[in-house]
């Protein structure tokens, strides 16, 4: 009896001690995932800025190609501008992808913990379908390169796998 009552006692604890983790890891992955949340909306912001700066920069190079071809503007001039915002723009697209890569992959590491630790998933199936939606506008546009579109896409569908 007395074996017994040992075996109940050892077991208990244990029990606890993975009680106790557990209850440890559920708090330390709401501490984190608000960390991101928190941390997400200036990214977020600037990704939308740094989107604004490609499509205006996109534009304004492509009207000073159309005025060098109509003879408005002198190719000497023109090319130094050209090329001076072409290498802005080169750089602003390599921010571009490198927020949308880190956004994706936080959201993402977010989505996995909230949904291992039982907790409210906050990402919709129509969220996700925008997202994909957003990033083939993205690649169509020449935004994001073929390597990052085919890695994101993949990310993206494999969450949408997860919540359908």
């Amino acid at each position: 009896m007395e074996n017994l009552n040992m075996i109940d006692e050892e077991l208990k604890e244990m029990f606890q001690r993975i009680e106790d983790l557990w209850n440890q890891y559920r708090e330390e992955a709401l501490k984190v995932i608000y960390e991101w949340e928190k941390q997400r909306l200036p990214l977020v912001e600037r990704l939308n800025i740094v989107r604004n700066l490609v499509d205006t920069y996109e534009k304004e190079i492509e009207e000073l190609k159309v005025k060098i071809e109509l003879g408005l503007e002198e190719l000497n001039k023109v090319n130094e501008k050209i090329e001076r915002l072409s290498s802005e723009l080169e750089r602003l697209k390599n921010e571009l992808n490198q927020l949308t890569e880190i956004i994706n992959k936080y959201d993402d590491l977010s989505r996995i913990h909230l949904k291992r630790a039982g907790l409210p998933v906050k990402l919709s199936s129509e969220e996700i379908k925008k997202r994909i939606e957003e990033l083939n506008k993205m690649h169509e546009e020449g935004i994001i390169d073929d390597e990052t579109y085919n890695k994101l896409l993949e990310e993206l569908e494999a969450q949408l796998a997860l919540v359908e």
